[in-house]
């Protein structure tokens, strides 16, 4: 297995020499008048009495302690950085004066991603499992992971399983703090959900003095290279070439001969070839997003383009479902039947959302990795490009009402570990950078930074943001919001200087009764200014 980031171990010399010193020490009983021991503690070299009880041998400090102790063990243990895959220098662990955050945090050896890409991962393990890559320069986060494992294999069993006893997680001296925080009273909370609030280093910028110029529109649209990717790995005699994963390499007559057929409880059944298709109901262009349900707090799983294609209720009304029909079947090429499960959304999903067959995305033929040459969307939904990828055909059915819904549409996941709140509904991330980013050059200048709030079904009615932790906030009011669309925000932050700065975003939306929804965990954001 290889990692992807080149992360690397850090022993903390200080760490190391303290606890050898202390052990040293403790060991010693007589009292003696022999010359003072050396120990080496960074680059410091302090002497002290080896022999006798501490407190008859402490007539002063020890001497040649050096005054700069803490700035050389920064020195001596900065956070690393690397260039990740879109270009970016990204530094995790922000630098502080004294190196806590390496020496007694272990920062750089703590968290998902201080080993491998949750993506690396993903791809390298050794059984089928979907997959889900970023368009948008946010690195995946364990609240992406989170969102399946929370009802479907634990990510606690698995997680432990997978690592615990597993030779790499051990030759990386790998331990429960490597994933945990525990804190006052014993509870282990995920790193991850912690890490920032623990660091040294972060400069607090008030509300009032950062001056924010913030705004906001429903307009942006999301090229398709920017677009997020959803598919399965691999399955059976199938692997991920099956799933169109090549856009560089589209068979042009597979649009001429592709058939699509529509059928169920329904009284004119058709089957049709896509040019036949669009003879027969037209097109229609529109804008969409689509947001990923298991988009997790601070990723990037969404994208709004604008899309061509068959209007669904044009089929409709053709077809004539019977009056009971309450889901849509989706029906896919193999290999994805063969995982066993046939994925539904509500009838009345699709006939009172905008609902197309697309073809195109911003003008230009729907890529491979959106599911070329076909794929149903529906405004509010939350799979393009995943389940709904290389489909053939839908059927209308008549089935239990606890079939008919699907945690693919309207989206939104509740995380245990956060009190049972929603954990992406509403969801917001920075999109221009990744978290940790490091920027040259830019003290005391303007940093434009983009990202997007969403709450699927229910619209935006604020999001907040704080350059000190929550201390203060500045409300960006999104007043008349239209949940159809996503909300795209553009912010101006000035840093004052060098060092590193910490974005927290709250976003709230409204639900249908009236009440306010808030993420439960802010999204965050880490700015590194050198």
């Amino acid at each position: 297995m290889g990692f992807a980031k080149n992360r690397k171990m850090v022993i903390s010399v200080v760490t190391v020499a303290l606890a050898a010193a202390a052990l040293a020490g403790c060991a010693q009983n007589a009292v003696t008048e022999e010359p003072a021991d050396e120990s080496t503690v960074g680059q410091a070299t302090v002497n002290y009495q080896s022999e006798g009880r501490y407190k008859d041998n402490v007539a002063a400090f020890p001497d040649g302690i050096d005054a700069d102790l803490g700035t050389k063990n920064a020195e001596i243990n900065a956070p690393f950085s690397y260039v990740d895959r879109n270009g970016f220098t990204v530094q995790p662990v922000p630098s502080d004066d004294i190196g806590w955050n390496i020496s007694y945090l272990n920062a750089d050896q703590r968290g998902c991603t201080s080993c491998h890409t949750l993506e690396d991962a993903l791809m390298m393990l050794d059984t089928y499992h979907g997959t889900i890559f970023m368009g948008y320069p946010t690195e995946q986060t364990l609240s992406t992971c989170v969102a399946c494992h929370i009802w479907a294999n634990p990510l606690r069993d698995s997680i432990h399983a997978t690592h615990l006893g597993n030779e790499l997680f051990e030759n990386k001296n790998g331990t429960c703090e490597s994933c945990h925080y525990i804190d006052e009273n014993g509870d282990f909370k995920r790193w991850d959900y912690e890490k920032y609030n623990l660091y040294q280093g972060i400069t607090d910028v008030a509300a009032s003095d950062a001056d924010l110029s913030v705004t906001y529109d429903q307009e942006t649209l999301t090229s398709n290279d920017d677009f997020f990717y959803k598919s399965i790995k691999e399955y059976g005699d199938f692997d991920a070439s099956d799933w169109r994963t090549d856009d560089s390499n589209m068979d042009p007559e597979l649009y001429n001969n592709w058939v699509f057929s529509v059928g169920g409880a329904v009284e004119n059944p058709l089957e049709m070839t896509l040019p036949e298709l669009v003879e027969k109901f037209g097109t229609v262009t529109t804008v969409m997003k689509q947001q990923c349900t298991i988009n997790g707090a601070g990723n990037a799983a969404i994208a709004q383009v604008e899309v061509t294609g068959v209007p669904m209720q044009a089929i409709i009304d053709y077809v004539k479902p019977q009056g009971d029909v309450n889901a849509v079947e989706f029906m896919t090429e193999d290999p994805y039947p063969n995982v066993g499960k046939t994925y539904n959304i509500p009838f009345t999903a699709m006939t009172e959302n905008d609902s197309l067959l697309v073809i195109e995305m911003n003008g230009e033929t729907l890529p491979n990795t959106q599911g070329y040459p076909c794929s149903v969307w529906t405004a509010g939904g939350s799979a393009a490009g995943g389940i709904f990828k290389v489909c053939t055909g839908v059927n209308f059915n008549v089935v239990d009402e606890a079939d008919a819904a699907s945690g693919y549409f309207m989206g939104g996941f509740e995380d245990a570990g956060l009190d049972g709140a929603p954990a992406d509904k509403p969801n917001s991330a920075v999109l221009n950078y990744p978290s940790g980013v490091v920027l040259e050059g830019v003290a005391g200048t303007e940093v434009q930074i983009e990202g997007f709030a969403d709450a699927f079904d229910e619209p935006i009615q604020k999001i907040e943001f704080s350059w000190d932790h929550g201390q203060t906030w500045t409300t960006l009011e999104t007043p008349d919001n239209d949940p159809q669309y996503w909300t795209y925000w553009r912010m101006g932050f000035t840093p004052p200087s060098e060092g590193a700065y910490l974005l927290d975003i709250r976003t709230t939306s409204l639900q249908a009764d009236g009440t306010e929804r808030v993420n439960g965990v802010n999204t965050q954001f880490l700015l590194n200014v050198k």
